[in-house]
């Protein structure tokens, strides 16, 4: 059934609608939805596709680290290798360059072995001791405190001082006792990383330190262990 409508009636009605419906308005609102979901600044796929961006980004570090370490110790521990290459070459005798070969790859371990102990303890403390309290942004964290921890030459309190910050804001009581737990941690921390560093004898945490920062700056992830080597 199709009803008999003229082209007046059909006026009228649009008429009406145009008076009930403000079309401007429904444009505006529009335009504040489009920009609020596809805006690139701060719109929700803006803010996701940062996100993303950022994982990719870490998942990324972490793949060229771990493939680096595994094409590390394959050609360390292959006969051809780049130490046994580079030892051969030296003028010693060939006891004095297994000898050498063998230093070398066991200090490659150890700057290894010592720079994940060390992330892992400071990160591992910083993960519980702001989850016991209910802290803000304790992965986070952690996670930035585990990478400050391979260099000696900053402090934990550029993390810790802004969370207790935070804390203090929003009307903790406990920010003081916190505060002073921070400390303890830091000198309970500090002297498990003391017999960390006895892991690689004769080495300097700062020196260390320094080594990181300049392996990292000038080879990129693959610095965290080619640059404490240069100092060992």
């Amino acid at each position: 059934y199709i009803p008999d409508v003229g082209f007046d009636e059909l006026q009228e009605y649009y008429n009406s609608a145009m008076e009930v419906i403000d079309f401007e308005q429904v444009g505006s609102v529009a335009g504040s939805v489009g920009g609020f979901l596809f805006g690139t600044g701060s719109g929700v796929l803006g803010v996701f596709s940062s996100i993303l961006s950022s994982l990719l980004g870490a998942v990324d570090v972490l793949l060229q680290f771990i493939v680096f370490v595994g094409a590390l110790f394959y050609f360390m521990e292959s006969d051809d290798s780049v130490v046994c290459m580079a030892v051969k070459i030296v003028p010693v005798s060939k006891r004095q360059q297994e000898f050498l070969s063998s230093t070398i790859q066991q200090n490659i371990i150890q700057v290894f072995v010592t720079s994940i102990l060390l992330s892992f303890s400071h990160g591992f403390a910083t993960l519980v001791y702001f989850s016991v309290f209910d802290l803000d942004f304790a992965y986070s964290s952690a996670f930035i405190v585990g990478a400050m921890a391979l260099f000696p030459l900053t402090s934990a309190w550029l993390i810790y001082a802004p969370t207790l910050l935070i804390a203090y804001l929003n009307g903790n009581e406990y920010v003081l006792y916190i505060a002073i737990g921070l400390f303890l941690l830091e000198q309970a921390v500090s002297f498990i990383d003391e017999k960390i560093y006895q892991l690689i004898p004769g080495s300097s945490p700062y020196l260390t330190g320094i080594g990181l920062a300049v392996g990292v700056s000038t080879y990129g992830v693959q610095g965290v262990l080619i640059g404490p080597m240069l100092i060992v």
